[in-house]
Order: C-alpha cells, then structure tokens, then sequence
C-alpha cells in the first residue's frame, strides 16, 4: 500500500499496518495511529534530560554511514601539542535541526499531550553520525590550525554565528594537561584518569579462593603482593604518543589461553617506553594451535593493531619473542594456509624477529596470561 505524506511517499507493509492499526485518511493524506512511545525524564549528571525510547524508529532508519573518529585517531592528532584547550557544547544533539516533514516520526507523548521535536534527541540511531558531520562541517578549517590562541578565538566567533553555546564548567583554555576520553593528555604523554583509578585504593583483600577446597590462608606474603599489585595500578602508567619518524619495538608472547603484546619506542632519556599495549583471549580453536602458531599470532595480531603505525616506516621493525623457532615461517615450504595467510601479512612489514629471554618481555608475558 501507498500513502502520500506531504512531499513523500510511504509504503505501508502489512506487519506495520497490523502493528499500528492506523485510520489512513484517502483526501489529505494523514495517517494517525495510537503512539506508544513516552517521554522519559531522567536525572542525567546533575541536570534532567528527556529520553525516549526510538526503538522501533530505529529498526526502519536508513543508517547515516558518516564515520565516527576513533579515539586512537583523535589522540594521533594530539602528537606534538603542548598546550590544550577544551571546549564542551552546550545541548549536543539539540543543536542540529530535523526537517520539519521528519518531525512527526519522533513524536512522543506526554501527560500534557502529543509532541513532535524539532531538533535531535539522545536515542535517535542517526544522531552521532549527524552531529559529528554538522560539526565538521561548521570546524573543517580549524583542524590542525597551529595558532592556538588565535585559533580558539575564531572558533569561538564561529560558534557564536552559528548559535553554539559552551558550558563553561566543562571548558578549559590554554593548560598543559587535560582530561579527553577518559585519559589525561600531557605534551607527548597519555596517562589513566586518576578518577577511574581512585576506587582501586580501596580494594580490600580477597576473603576466599573459589573452587579451592582448602583453607584459605592470606600471609603477609600476599598482603605484600597485593599492596604491591595496587601500587601498579595506581601509578598511572603512561604512554607514549607514538612517532613514525622513530623505530619502534613490538614484545609479543602467548600462552595457552591468550596472546600479549607492548609497543615500545626510545624517549628522550634514551629508554624505552610504550606507546600501547594488547592482550586478546584465544578462541577454543586457537588454544589447540602449536606453541611457534600461537607465538606467531601474538605478533600477527600487533602488526594488525598497530599497523597504521608501522606500515611504510622508515626503520626496521624489532619484533622481541622468547620462542626460538618463529624464524620457521620463513624458511619451511611446507605452510599450512592459516600460515601462509600470515606470512604474506607479516611480508608487507620490514621486520626483524629477535630471540631474547622470557624475562626481557615480562610485560608482554603478563598481557598473555
């Protein structure tokens, strides 16, 4: 069946018609069905926010495939910058608008009636996809902008054109370290939220040990251990943003149920830092495999992390393993495909594989455990 709407036309299958029952007038177009779907009101970081549920809006939606930016590509770009400024919109999603033919179709319905929005809400499955191009499209020529002061001056002056209000209690202007994603940024440093680690002081002692059928006896010798595990935690470990004008070293290992590996590259100080870290548990299939196919998986699945890194670079790749035979790969004709698909991988890298003791790559080794 089809219905003019408007400007549109909308074809109506018969398990919407059943599902809304609607009374489909044939003169003017209209459609009116019962509406289901009710405003929520939420307390949301300390300010109520209106939610709605958009489900079954967002079964029929014809997805916006405008990409979102990963966060590793976002803390790329920060490589370099000493000074930050952080700006946080005020309504988000409300800013942008819907077209008014669109609207009926995110109604909702309130104790004091019916209502169509006028611009996005949370919910709507398209709503990042379209703020992140209405942004874009508005900051395009800011990005990468190197005058940081008179920069965020014109963004601000771009903002108040298009209406864009900050909130200030959430914005900070020109600091040597910010919080973004949930990681505080310093000059050619990222390190953990020290909020998101706060909870771990707290940590009490476990009181038992499932499935042993033993006495649980705590020392001071686990006590020790313990104290010592959360002092880890705490010390906010800190990564180096990665640079592709430097070499890298990847430490990869594996055991019998998960695979491990570090990115590493020199500092200042003439040591060696990481610039991430990857532990992947093995599926049932992978934990059957040889101990050199689950070595070799471990460095497979780093240069697949960290590819965009290490492809093309300038400097030849150290891959540190504690197996000896890796080299296997290279030299035997006899490669099973899962193997050879791997070696082809591996090919495109200009790598060098380097026989070291498990103890020089403690950090990998914990990763696979």
């Amino acid at each position: 069946m089809i219905s003019g709407i408007g400007d549109e036309e909308m074809i109506l299958g018969l398990p919407w018609l059943q599902h809304h029952n609607p009374v489909i007038n044939w003169e003017t177009g209209e459609i009116q069905f019962q509406l289901r779907r009710k405003v929520q009101i939420k307390w949301f970081k300390g300010a109520l926010r209106p939610t709605q549920d958009y489900r079954e809006l967002n079964k029929g939606t014809v997805k916006n495939a405008y990409p979102l930016p990963l966060i590793s590509e976002l803390l790329d770009k920060l490589k370099g910058a000493t000074i930050f400024t952080k700006l946080d919109l005020r309504n988000g999603y409300n800013n942008v608008r819907i077209k008014d033919r669109d609207q009926w179709k995110a109604a909702f319905k309130t104790n004091r009636g019916l209502f169509e929005p006028t611009v996005m809400f949370f919910r709507l499955s398209n709503s990042p996809a379209t703020f992140q191009a209405f942004m874009n499209n508005i900051l395009s020529d800011f990005i990468d902008n190197d005058e940081h002061r008179r920069c965020t001056e014109r963004l601000m002056r771009r903002l108040k054109k298009h209406d864009l209000f900050l909130k200030p209690e959430k914005c900070e202007f020109d600091v040597t370290e910010v919080v973004f994603l949930g990681m505080v940024i310093r000059p050619g440093y990222i390190a953990m939220d020290p909020i998101k680690l706060a909870g771990i002081a707290d940590w009490e002692p476990p009181q038992t040990v499932k499935g042993k059928n033993r006495k649980f006896d705590w020392t001071t010798q686990c006590q020790l251990a313990f104290d010592l595990l959360k002092a880890k935690f705490l010390s906010e470990p800190i990564l180096v943003m990665p640079d592709v004008d430097k070499p890298f070293v990847i430490e990869a290992d594996a055991s019998k149920w998960a695979t491990g590996a570090v990115l590493r590259q020199k500092g200042a100080d003439s040591e060696w830092h990481p610039c991430g870290y990857l532990s992947k548990s093995l599926s049932p299939t992978e934990r059957n495999y040889e101990i050199y196919d689950r070595e070799l998986l471990a460095i497979y699945q780093a240069l697949m992390e960290w590819r965009h890194y290490l492809m093309g670079g300038k400097f030849k790749i150290v891959v540190l393993s504690d197996h000896k035979n890796l080299t296997y790969f290279r030299t035997t004709q006899k490669l099973n495909r899962r193997q050879v698909r791997w070696s082809l991988f591996l090919s495109e890298f200009d790598l060098g594989l380097v026989h070291v003791p498990g103890k020089s790559i403690s950090q990998a080794d914990a990763l696979s455990r």
